[in-house]
């Protein structure tokens, strides 16, 4: 059994430091009882850092009484940390990035204290982030491809996983941008703030998780404000953003479905946005690559379907342009994903989408009689 040591402390938010601390008397051989200590900092990581090497000195020297002089150790790193916490706390306010989820609210209250620029070293420590939970992903998948049989499946499984952490790794940038520019906006959302220090300080899986508890909150800011008019559009999607940056980490992680539904949820919105539209489309041919890999013809048909009918979208928001062929093209999609959801066993689903084409190609019909071919469409779906 393992040497207990206590660790006692008062705090006002545990986090980074106290992992590293319990890191610390893990790899030395003992089993912390009590984790939370002092609230993140860079002096109070300088003095843990301190501790640790000195815990390690220590053991070579003296084994009997190492547990003692560990809990005096860490006790005393506590205080003192604490008390650098406590005296600098305003100043780093002052300076831009709180420490704790407190943070939001505080500038809620006090919006003059929000940061209009980003500490220099902060989208290197993001993209390192983002990068080891995307590496962590390809490592995962390698090893499950270990387990098959077949060694041109397995090999098959591998380039595949290596493909997709290639192109997640190259996207990297994409949505650092989307997140700095955010914030030096000058418009950033007290959310917005916090969640780049989140993901700055404690990384990808912390970031989604606090979205999600933020997800009803963030869909209700954008319903109150929608309208049809460009600044309602524009509010709603400012209000957005953060879910799409949430989707984008999940598709980091290889969790393409749960990015896609996410994503699904922003385009119910904004169903013309083409940022919105462009990530999806990225979550799409990552999920037809995995369904060419495991999955039947029919699913495969499906998804690219629905990246056909995306990519049309997305190309008529972008030129804010509908004329009559490119909304022939969209009715065409429609019918084709309508097709492939019925061979699939997705009825409703399939239904919807003739739905969608007939309702398209009726307005076309009834814009230009004298078109033979728009009537010869419509009655084509009849």
């Amino acid at each position: 059994m393992k040497p207990r040591v206590f660790i006692s402390s008062v705090s006002r938010e545990p986090k980074t430091v106290r992992q590293l601390v319990a890191k610390t008397l893990t790899a030395l051989g003992y089993a912390p009882v009590w984790q939370d200590i002092f609230g993140t900092h860079s002096e109070t990581e300088h003095s843990v850092r301190r501790l640790r090497d000195d815990l390690t000195k220590m053991r070579r020297r003296f084994r009997g009484w190492m547990i003692g002089v560990s809990v005096a150790l860490v006790l005393i790193a506590g205080e003192i940390a604490c008390q650098l916490h406590g005296s600098s706390i305003q100043d780093e306010q002052r300076n831009g990035m709180g420490n704790t989820i407190s943070q939001t609210n505080d500038y809620i209250v006090n919006p003059d204290r929000m940061p209009k620029r980003m500490p220099k070293r902060m989208p290197k420590r993001m993209r390192d982030q983002i990068a080891r939970s995307t590496k962590e992903t390809y490592e995962l998948a390698g090893a499950k491809s270990k387990d098959i049989k077949n060694r041109r499946d397995r090999d098959e499984a591998v380039e595949l996983a290596e493909r997709q952490r290639d192109a997640n790794l190259e996207r990297v940038d994409e949505l650092l941008e989307s997140i700095v520019a955010d914030i030096e906006s000058g418009e950033a959302s007290p959310e917005s703030i916090e969640f780049a220090r989140v993901l700055e300080e404690e990384g990808a899986d912390e970031a989604i998780a606090f979205i999600a508890a933020k997800k009803e909150q963030i869909l209700n800011a954008a319903q109150a404000i929608a309208d049809n008019t460009e600044q309602g559009k524009l509010e709603s999607r400012k209000s957005l953003a953060l879910l799409l940056k949430s989707a984008r980490l999940l598709a980091n992680k290889g969790e393409y479905d749960a990015a896609r539904q996410q994503c699904d949820e922003v385009l119910d919105f904004a169903p013309n946005w083409p940022e919105a539209l462009h990530v999806q489309i990225q979550h799409l041919i990552a999920l037809e690559d995995l369904a060419e890999r495991y999955e039947t013809s029919d699913h495969v048909r499906v998804l690219f379907w629905e990246r056909k009918l995306l990519k049309l979208r997305q190309t008529m928001a972008l030129a804010d342009d509908s004329d009559s062929q490119k909304l022939r093209n969209l009715s065409i999609s429609f019918e084709n994903l309508g097709v492939a959801y019925l061979k699939l066993g997705r009825t409703k689903d399939g239904l919807k989408k003739y739905q969608d084409a007939l309702e398209i190609r009726q307005t076309l019909a009834r814009a230009d009689t004298s078109d033979s071919q728009k009537q010869q469409d419509l009655s084509g779906i009849l």
